[in-house]
This record gives structure tokens, sequence and C-alpha cells, in this order.
């Protein structure tokens, strides 16, 4: 599995690389950006199964965060993460185009794995 990773914390970015890597340890080939415009920037080769999207970058916020990633991968499925504070806009992310969100202080490896795995399952149904 290809997966983009857009997060600009540091340390947020290297605990979910370590989490994947425990729960499938060479399976997922992770691309890390800290913002949607480097994260844009990428070539298109290999395209990406999932992109798990930070929903505040620093170039980039809320709604707008979905749709320019939306806008830029159109066929690839997004996954949101955001605080707690903000569980309602990971529900209004999913009614603008991405197919899952995770709150950032409430999950483990599971929580991730199954959101990246619901998100590509439930984009591949839509797409039928």
């Amino acid at each position: 599995m290809r997966m983009l990773l857009v997060e600009d914390s540091a340390s947020d970015a290297a605990m979910l690389v370590a989490l994947l890597n425990e729960v499938d340890p060479g399976g997922i080939a992770i691309t890390h950006a800290t913002r949607l415009g480097s994260a844009a920037a990428l070539p298109d080769d290999p395209a990406f199964d999932v992109i798990l999207l930070d929903l505040n970058l620093p170039d980039s916020s809320g709604l707008e965060t979905v749709a320019g990633a939306r806008q830029r991968w159109p066929g690839v499925p997004i996954v949101v993460r955001t605080i707690t504070a903000e569980a309602a806009a990971g529900l209004q992310a999913l009614r603008h185009g991405a197919q899952d969100y995770i709150v950032k202080d409430e999950f483990d490896s599971g929580v991730v794995l199954r959101a990246i795995r619901y998100a590509i399952e439930r984009h591949r149904l839509a797409l039928e």
C-alpha cells in the first residue's frame, strides 16, 4: 500500500509511521509532506492508495484542506485527522469528499489501520 501522509507536526508524523510499521512492517510505503502545497507538488507516479490528511496545516485549514486534496488527487481515498475539539469538522469533511476521519488524541494503530482500510474499501464501493 502507498500512503501519502500530510502532517505538519514532526512528532505526530513519526508516531504515525512507527504505529503503522508496528502493525504492518514493510507493508505500507509512506510519503510524508508537511504542507498541502508541498504534497501537491509531488509527482503522480507512483500513485497513492490513500491519503492521511491533517485537517489544519500551515498553508490550508478545515474544508479547504479537504477540497485541495480532493482536487489534486480526485481518485484517492482520504482519511482526515482532526483534534477532539474539531470532531464536527471531521464529520463535515465526510460530506465534502473524505472517506473517514480519526481524532488525533483518541487513536491507536488499530484505529488508524481500520480507518485506512475502511476508506479504501468505501471508495472502491463508491466507484462501482
